[in-house]
């Protein structure tokens, strides 16, 4: 069985890849998934994207920016306001 990257590793993979895929995210969460990888997300409410034993990434969107803005200063994410006749959700 592969063998979970160490968290270090694993921050400096998934910093690289969003920089790549999604650059100016504000923020990342991630904690350990399965025996071998890492769960990933930017948003709190986003779906869960994973980092593999091999580094490789297995993307599953964000709703950031186009749903949700993020306050660096409080570190909270909040619905962004959709236009008028346009709903969020």
């Amino acid at each position: 069985m592969a063998s979970r990257p160490t968290e270090a590793q694993a921050r400096k993979a998934i910093k690289a890849w969003l920089e790549q895929h999604a650059p100016g995210y504000p923020t990342y969460g991630m904690c350990e998934d399965g025996e071998d990888g890492w769960a990933f997300w930017v948003v709190d409410q986003d779906t869960t994207s994973y980092l593999h034993h091999d580094l490789t990434v297995e993307w599953y969107g964000t709703g950031w920016p186009e749903s949700f803005d993020y306050d660096g200063s409080t570190g909270n994410w909040s619905v962004r306001d959709a236009a008028p006749g346009v709903r969020n959700g």
